[in-house]
Protein backbone atom coordinates (compact mmCIF):
# COMPACT_ATOMS: atom_id res chain seq x y z
CA UNK A 1 0.00 0.00 0.00
CA UNK A 2 1.49 3.26 -1.28
CA UNK A 3 -1.27 5.91 -1.38
CA UNK A 4 -4.50 5.56 -1.19
CA UNK A 5 -6.98 9.19 -1.33
CA UNK A 6 -10.39 9.11 0.03
CA UNK A 7 -12.69 11.79 -0.16
CA UNK A 8 -15.71 12.40 2.61
CA UNK A 9 -18.91 14.46 1.70
CA UNK A 10 -21.91 14.60 4.40
CA UNK A 11 -21.95 11.19 5.95
CA UNK A 12 -19.19 9.42 8.20
CA UNK A 13 -20.50 6.04 7.98
CA UNK A 14 -20.58 5.69 4.05
CA UNK A 15 -17.15 7.10 4.05
CA UNK A 16 -16.23 4.31 6.84
CA UNK A 17 -17.58 1.48 4.61
CA UNK A 18 -16.55 2.90 1.40
CA UNK A 19 -13.02 2.56 3.30
CA UNK A 20 -13.88 -0.66 5.03
CA UNK A 21 -14.72 -1.95 1.30
CA UNK A 22 -11.91 -0.92 -0.69
CA UNK A 23 -9.06 -1.06 2.24
CA UNK A 24 -9.27 -3.50 4.91
CA UNK A 25 -9.60 -6.41 2.40
CA UNK A 26 -5.95 -5.90 1.25
CA UNK A 27 -4.45 -4.50 5.04
CA UNK A 28 -1.98 -6.77 6.25
CA UNK A 29 -0.57 -4.63 9.28
CA UNK A 30 2.99 -6.07 10.45
CA UNK A 31 4.02 -6.71 13.30
CA UNK A 32 4.25 -2.75 14.61
CA UNK A 33 0.69 -1.98 14.37
CA UNK A 34 -1.53 0.93 12.51
CA UNK A 35 -1.05 4.74 13.41
CA UNK A 36 -3.34 6.75 12.86
CA UNK A 37 -2.91 10.57 13.11
CA UNK A 38 -5.68 13.32 12.57
CA UNK A 39 -5.19 16.69 11.26
CA UNK A 40 -8.46 19.18 12.17
CA UNK A 41 -9.68 22.38 12.99
CA UNK A 42 -12.96 21.91 14.70
CA UNK A 43 -12.86 18.19 16.07
CA UNK A 44 -14.53 16.50 13.23
CA UNK A 45 -11.07 14.69 12.17
CA UNK A 46 -10.48 13.66 14.94
CA UNK A 47 -14.33 12.09 15.38
CA UNK A 48 -13.46 10.53 12.29
CA UNK A 49 -9.86 8.77 13.54
CA UNK A 50 -11.57 7.44 16.84
CA UNK A 51 -14.20 5.78 14.98
CA UNK A 52 -11.62 4.23 12.47
CA UNK A 53 -9.60 3.08 15.05
CA UNK A 54 -12.66 1.61 16.94
CA UNK A 55 -13.79 -0.14 13.83
CA UNK A 56 -10.00 -1.36 12.97
CA UNK A 57 -9.91 -2.77 16.48
CA UNK A 58 -13.43 -4.44 15.49
CA UNK A 59 -12.40 -5.94 12.81
CA UNK A 60 -9.27 -7.61 14.97
CA UNK A 61 -6.51 -5.29 14.10
CA UNK A 62 -4.68 -4.88 17.37
CA UNK A 63 -1.81 -2.50 18.23
CA UNK A 64 -3.82 0.88 16.90
CA UNK A 65 -2.76 4.08 17.95
CA UNK A 66 -4.81 7.46 17.48
CA UNK A 67 -2.89 11.21 17.90
CA UNK A 68 -2.72 14.42 16.26
CA UNK A 69 -0.16 15.66 13.92
CA UNK A 70 0.87 18.36 16.08
CA UNK A 71 1.94 15.92 19.72
CA UNK A 72 5.17 14.13 17.82
CA UNK A 73 7.72 16.16 16.07
CA UNK A 74 7.25 16.09 12.49
CA UNK A 75 10.14 13.65 11.61
CA UNK A 76 8.91 11.25 14.39
CA UNK A 77 5.36 10.77 12.75
CA UNK A 78 6.32 8.63 9.62
CA UNK A 79 8.11 5.82 10.73
CA UNK A 80 9.36 3.06 8.42
CA UNK A 81 7.25 -0.74 9.87
CA UNK A 82 3.98 1.10 10.36
CA UNK A 83 0.79 1.75 8.48
CA UNK A 84 0.02 5.19 9.26
CA UNK A 85 -3.62 6.61 8.68
CA UNK A 86 -3.77 10.09 8.12
CA UNK A 87 -7.26 12.07 8.99
CA UNK A 88 -7.42 15.34 7.83
CA UNK A 89 -9.56 18.17 6.87
CA UNK A 90 -8.86 21.37 5.33
CA UNK A 91 -9.39 25.31 6.42
CA UNK A 92 -9.56 28.23 4.22
CA UNK A 93 -8.90 27.39 0.80
CA UNK A 94 -7.34 24.48 1.03
CA UNK A 95 -5.04 24.78 3.66
CA UNK A 96 -4.18 22.25 6.33
CA UNK A 97 -5.41 22.79 10.10
CA UNK A 98 -3.41 24.67 12.54
CA UNK A 99 -2.43 21.35 14.17
CA UNK A 100 -1.08 19.95 10.73
CA UNK A 101 1.39 23.17 9.58
CA UNK A 102 4.32 21.83 11.23
CA UNK A 103 3.94 18.22 9.23
CA UNK A 104 2.64 19.78 6.31
CA UNK A 105 5.51 22.60 6.40
CA UNK A 106 8.01 19.63 7.09
CA UNK A 107 7.22 17.16 4.33
CA UNK A 108 6.85 19.42 1.64
CA UNK A 109 10.45 20.61 2.04
CA UNK A 110 11.10 17.01 0.12
CA UNK A 111 8.26 14.90 -0.25
CA UNK A 112 10.19 12.18 -2.46
CA UNK A 113 12.90 12.10 0.38
CA UNK A 114 10.39 11.60 3.77
CA UNK A 115 7.69 9.32 1.64
CA UNK A 116 10.41 7.01 0.62
CA UNK A 117 9.70 3.46 0.03
CA UNK A 118 9.56 1.87 3.64
CA UNK A 119 6.62 4.37 4.57
CA UNK A 120 3.67 3.20 3.91
CA UNK A 121 0.91 5.20 4.31
CA UNK A 122 -2.90 5.98 3.51
CA UNK A 123 -4.72 9.77 3.46
CA UNK A 124 -8.47 10.05 4.53
CA UNK A 125 -9.46 13.64 3.28
CA UNK A 126 -12.49 15.55 4.68
CA UNK A 127 -13.82 18.94 3.13
CA UNK A 128 -16.62 20.71 1.46
CA UNK A 129 -15.84 21.21 -2.17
Amino acid sequence: LRFTAYAHRHHCGASLLLLRHRFFSSVQPNQNGIRIFYASQTGTAQLFAQQLAERLEDEGLEDVTVQGLDEDPPSEILTPGHLHLLLTSCTGKGEPPDNARKFYDWVMKDPSAKLSDGINFAVFGLGNE
